[in-house]
């Protein structure tokens, strides 16, 4: 885990191939919608590395990683 928006950052930007293009097994295909593979099964490219910009900017900013600080404690 991340502790900082820094590190989150730092991770993405190193492994992101790591976190793209992952294998959607049968029992995930029959609980996911049509088309709804978001970042974590979307396969690598354009798209998967605009919604990458749309997490690291939504998600990671400052202020959004401290409104989850007591869930990390």
């Amino acid at each position: 885990m991340a502790s900082s928006v820094g590190a989150a950052r730092e991770i993405m930007k190193t492994h992101h191939l790591a976190f793209s293009t992952r294998p959607i097994g049968p029992a995930t295909r029959l609980a996911l919608a049509e088309g709804s593979e978001g970042l974590i099964f979307a396969p690598y490219g354009d798209g998967w590395r605009q919604l990458c910009k749309i997490c690291t900017l939504e998600l990671l900013s400052a202020r959004r990683v401290q409104s989850f600080r007591a869930a990390r404690e």
